[in-house]
């Protein structure tokens, strides 16, 4: 058993062409997607990976609220694996938009002839946490729109393929694009990975995509599950609990595939249902009054970032529950209860 970093190291010296493609490399290139390069590219259009690690400012890396150690230590050690090192990162698209609630950030890394598309997911920012509440209500979000966009602007270029690949809203954004780019675009997307990502909300067939589309999700997955339409997942083994699966980092590996498992881990699958299943009772208006009245909240409190809401859960549980206060008592009382089994199950850990 081993994680990324053992991956990187026992196959650094193998190229693309001995070693094509794997799973786990779409997994290290979602996880590129959570660090920010603006700052290098203002002065190097199209830096290689190993020029990268030597160009960003690390201590900043390291200080990123998520995973920041390990994204430091990822960056340094691609820099230095004949694999990666010279694959480029030729394009960087961020769009943040408070009106719209949109929170977008999308790379181009090239490779020869291929493109390696990664979408990112949600980040600490409250903005992008409103964004996820959006996808409960509405069938389609800004974001997944720019998705589409964002392949058919990147894949306009003759003669390119491309792999995409997002983690959770991420996965989500790199499945509504590719399932919705033009044609012509769409046959030079050779796969789609969505690791632990929510199904799309509106239920449309993904045959246009299936027989190039993974998903993966770990054994106790809360969000790549939420919507629970799709049937075609795999489920990867993780060395953390519950919602810490999430992390990539956490996922476990063995030679050049992840460690899968058969089923679900039924405890915290029931867990999961009942958020799900007191969230989706809402009627549409309801999660729109929700909604509206949460963000109205955090901008009371002058809450822009989800670490002020971890560093309190009395006071989390508060908000929700004043967000809540135009529900029907009996789905607010079933919120709120899920709320409450959330809440014990972080504690426990």
């Amino acid at each position: 058993m081993s994680d990324i970093f053992r991956y990187i190291q026992k196959y650094q010296n193998r190229s693309l062409k001995e070693l094509p493609f794997t799973h786990v490399d779409a997994l290290i290139f979602a996880q590129l997607s959570y660090i920010d390069y603006r700052t290098i590219r203002n002065i190097y259009a199209k830096p290689k990976l190993k020029q990268i690690a030597h160009l960003l400012d690390l201590q900043e890396v390291e200080a990123g609220y998520l995973s920041g150690k390990d994204n430091r230590r990822l960056l340094l050690a691609l820099a230095h694996a004949k694999r990666y090192q010279n694959i480029q990162l030729i394009n960087e698209t961020k769009i943040i938009n408070e009106e719209t609630c949109e929170q977008f950030h999308a790379l181009t890394f090239a490779y020869k002839q291929m493109y390696y598309i990664v979408f990112e997911g949600t980040d600490t920012s409250i903005l992008g946490w409103k964004e996820d509440l959006h996808m409960l209500v509405y069938p389609v979000v800004p974001a997944q729109q720019d998705g589409v966009r964002y392949l058919e602007q990147m894949l306009k270029h003759p003669f390119k393929k491309a792999i995409v690949v997002g983690h959770s809203k991420g996965g989500s954004i790199a499945t509504y694009a590719s399932l919705h780019v033009n044609k012509k675009v769409q046959r030079k997307i050779k796969a789609i990975y969505n690791f632990d990502g929510p199904a799309l909300q509106s239920v449309e067939s993904l045959e246009p995509i299936q027989n190039r589309y993974y998903k993966f999700v770990t054994q106790a997955t809360f969000f790549g599950l939420f919507f629970e339409n799709e049937e075609n997942y795999r489920i990867v083994k993780s060395n953390e609990r519950w919602l810490l699966q999430h992390n990539l980092y956490t996922w476990m590996i063995e030679d050049t595939n992840f460690i899968y498992l058969d089923q679900l881990d039924s405890r915290f699958y029931q867990i999961n249902r009942k958020a799900r299943d007191a969230l989706l009772s809402l009627t549409h208006q309801e999660r729109e009054t929700f909604i509206v009245s949460l963000s109205e909240i955090f901008d009371d409190n002058q809450i822009t970032d989800v670490a002020q809401l971890t560093n309190s859960w009395s006071q989390t549980s508060i908000m929700l529950l004043r967000s809540l206060t135009k529900v029907e008592k009996e789905k607010r009382d079933a919120i709120m209860k899920t709320v409450g089994l959330v809440v014990s199950e972080m504690l426990r850990r």
